[in-house]
């Protein structure tokens, strides 16, 4: 073997795709020596969990004696190489499975040369790198990260490298479950932020590329050939065209012959949009509860004049103050129009902006906003004009200092532990292991607040499968919500209102997503509890009970959107139920599960939802993010015309 011949110290381990790669490279290599004792000293420094300064400095060296230039571009392919690589799974004599993604010795190595990135930060080193760490986040069931090492590496080397890295590290975050990581990501901005002098919100404003986009598109000459990357809708689009300016069916073959690295370079361009973009819409929804404000110069510059914030600013309604005035208004053309359609012609310099909420706003303007935004065909990045708004009930005037809203109910755990992250909560998943917890606590902390939230969870011991290979159990139970200031729990009745409906907005989420009544299947699937009684009448009247707040908003969307339907006259919304006429039987589909009852005789029908993300019918929506209201519409569509329907496991269920 090479290092035998060369007699080094250390160990490049073929086990992997990427050290095997790594020998054939130095065999070939005519400055393999440099090589070898280079990588020599990556190895020793890759014992330690953080470079130290020596390491650096004789890195220094030995990158300037090879080229700058050339490795660099030798380390943005391995970098891209590991990012493309699968787990890899090693059976042990006594039926243990280790995964890894590089052997330990590689490891070492390789996380030594990422470390040599800071000596020479570059926007493509952060975008490779941020792949990497989506790589090595990577999840395998029941065993975590695939690479916790690389990825922790990834997340420190992305805070040095400055507004890159941040942008990365703003992608990253919507990815990671655990909470020692996320405090990781959260604690590399702030330091730069601090280190700037302006807050975590503005540093990541800044750190957001535009990608070129004007009007939102942006274009590039390959060869002979014009690209054009543009946005429809929330979703990057690449069309290619030729010398005659005809819009081709795909890619010209010349371009993957020809030119292989831009073409890569321009389609990784499109999927890192696709990431920044998702990523961007989840921090414009956080602004409520950050309570940003802007001035309108700082707005201007910021988002409006930003390719790709103004995509997503100019489809908000905004809320604008200045002395005595007032208005609501969202962008079009090159002003703000309110929700009766005229131009808001008094906006200065000075003006106050602040994302529009419809708490509190009159119920006649948020009925307008909502056939405003339908009308024009305008698709919201999150729910706005439509957001549920959840106020004090009496009982938790009642119950004082907590809610039972959202208590009793059977969730997944495992789908509502990572729901929960999504959102920005902290959750412990319950083991059936002896820790001596029966229940635990998801809490979410705001500081602009002052105020921490609990949601307790409780484990669930009801079911043949309670829990899985790891001991977690496979189901818990939901208890009361409360406020907590300085460590004490508030009077519900002083939570800022805002807040409160904020925080129920997320946990009618964590239910309307994670509960088993949502399963078509969970009540057949061998999900058996003792005694079943008690969980199949819970299935049954989540499936088919009342409507929670986001139904109620599906409904209020269904109602203008089905008279424009192709099937609008075989659809009618009934109470909780769209009722929808077939050729061969009627049916009820619940505007809370999407479940379905067959008439006469409210026989259940079971369709499990298609995964694969093409839908039959594309159908407007006022707003993204209601995986709910689009399932119920495609069952909607495929029961109109149930006497198409040739799959044998519905049509077998039609016959009785």
């Amino acid at each position: 073997m090479i290092l035998e011949k060369y007699k080094t110290k250390f160990e490049i381990s073929p086990e992997d795709a990427w050290g095997a790669g790594l020998i054939s490279f130095l065999e070939k290599s005519e400055k393999i020596e440099t090589w070898l004792k280079y990588l020599e000293l990556c190895y020793k420094n890759g014992k330690a969990a953080n470079p130290t300064q020596n390491f650096l400095k004789q890195a220094e060296i030995y990158i300037n004696d090879l080229g700058e230039e050339y490795y660099q571009s030798i380390l943005l392919e391995w970098i891209e190489q590991v990012a493309k690589l699968k787990p890899q799974y090693f059976n042990y004599y006594n039926g243990y499975v280790e995964t890894y993604l590089l052997t330990e010795a590689n490891t070492k190595i390789f996380r030594s040369l990422l470390w040599t990135i800071s000596l020479m930060p570059k926007p493509k080193l952060a975008s490779a790198l941020g792949r990497l760490a989506n790589t090595a986040f990577s999840k395998i069931p029941e065993r975590g990260a695939v690479s916790q090492k690389i990825g922790n590496t990834c997340i420190q080397i992305l805070g040095e490298l400055d507004l890159a890295g941040v942008s990365q590290l703003a992608v990253l975050r919507l990815k990671i479950k655990t909470n020692a990581t996320l405090k990781l990501i959260n604690l590399q901005i702030k330091q730069l932020a601090d280190k700037k002098g302006i807050t975590q919100s503005e540093i990541e404003d800044l750190a957001v590329s535009d990608f070129g986009l004007e009007n939102g598109k942006t274009e590039m000459k390959i060869g002979e050939y014009k690209t054009i990357l543009k946005l429809e809708g929330y979703k990057p689009v690449l069309e290619y065209y030729n010398s005659e300016e005809k819009l081709l069916k795909s890619v010209p073959s010349i371009l993957k012959n020809d030119y292989p690295t831009e073409l890569r370079n321009w389609q990784n361009q499109a999927k890192e949009l696709q990431k920044v973009l998702t990523a961007q819409k989840h921090r414009f929804d956080s602004f409520y509860l950050e309570q940003r404000t802007w001035n309108f110069v700082q707005f201007r510059q910021t988002y409006l004049q930003h390719g790709l914030f103004r995509v997503i600013a100019t489809k908000l309604i905004w809320e604008f103050e200045e002395k005595e005035r007032k208005a609501n208004g969202i962008g079009y053309e090159n002003g703000f129009f309110d929700q009766k359609w005229e131009q808001i012609d008094w906006i200065s310099d000075q003006t106050t902006v602040r994302l529009w909420h419809p708490l509190g706003a009159d119920l006649a303007e948020v009925r307008q906003w909502r056939e405003n935004l339908t009308e024009a065909q305008i698709q919201q990045p999150f729910k706005q004009a439509f957001r549920e708004v959840y106020l004090l009930t009496e009982a938790e005037i009642r119950t004082n200092t907590y809610s039972n809203r959202f208590a009793a109910h059977l969730l997944k755990q495992h789908q509502f532990s990572v729901l929960a992250k999504m959102r920005g909560w902290s959750y412990q998943l319950l083991g059936a292991y002896d820790d001596g917890r029966e229940y635990t606590i998801t809490h979410k902390n705001f500081p602009n607040w002052g105020i921490n939230v609990e949601y307790w969870i409780n484990e669930v011991s009801d079911f043949d499968n309670e829990y899985n290979d790891a001991g977690i159990w496979q189901y818990v139970t939901t208890d009361q919500v409360c406020f907590k200031r300085n460590g004490q729990n508030m009077l519900l009745s002083d939570v800022p209102p805002l807040l409160f409906s904020e925080v129920l907005r997320d946990v009618d989420l964590f239910v309307g997503v994670a509960s088993v009544g949502n399963d078509p299947t969970w009540n057949d699937h061998g999900a058996v509890a003792r005694p079943q009684t008690r969980w199949t009448t819970y299935w049954e009247s989540y499936s088919f009970g009342e409507l929670n707040e986001t139904a109620i908003t599906r409904k209020t969307v269904l109602e203008k959107l089905i008279p424009k339907l192709k099937i609008g006259k075989k659809c009618r919304l009934e109470g909780k139920f769209l009722i929808v006429e077939g050729s061969l039987r009627s049916y009820k589909i619940h505007l809370g599960s999407s479940n379905i009852l067959m008439l006469p005789n409210d026989q259940y029908l079971c369709i499990v939802a298609d995964r694969s993300g093409k839908s039959q019918d594309q159908v407007f929506l006022p707003f993204e993010g209601d995986s709910t209201l689009s399932l119920i519409l495609s069952k909607a569509f495929l029961l109109a015309d149930d006497h198409k329907i040739t799959d044998e496991t519905i049509t077998r269920q039609l016959k009785y």
